[in-house]
């Protein structure tokens, strides 16, 4: 992802792979460890105004912190918490992104 940090849809489809590998304890802790939490902030970050990067980047911190105290730390450090805030804010007539924040608000994360 940080290759390709300019284009988009790659970003996208990192993020989705992201929401992946969230589905695993052990993989969480390794994506976490080598700066993935990060990578997906720092996407949201380069590209604020595009939905789709904004939409799966909200997934993919979600399913990354779940159930993983060290995650949630480094979704804290590396400016995650504040990258999901801030696309809820830019996109909010955009159903699906609100369903993001509604699922972590309600204690999923």
């Amino acid at each position: 992802m940080r290759r390709y940090a300019a284009y988009p849809d790659v970003q996208v489809q990192g993020c989705k792979s992201m929401v992946n590998f969230g589905k695993g304890h052990e993989a969480k802790g390794l994506v976490g460890a080598c700066e993935g939490i990060q990578t997906v902030a720092d996407a949201m970050e380069e590209h604020r105004e595009i939905e789709d990067v904004q939409e799966v980047g909200c997934w993919a911190l979600g399913a990354l912190v779940v159930g993983h105290a060290e995650n949630k730390h480094r979704a804290g450090e590396s400016g995650g918490v504040e990258a999901v805030v801030d696309a809820l804010k830019a996109f909010p007539g955009v159903e699906k992104l609100q369903q993001v924040g509604e699922s972590h608000n309600a204690g999923n994360v």
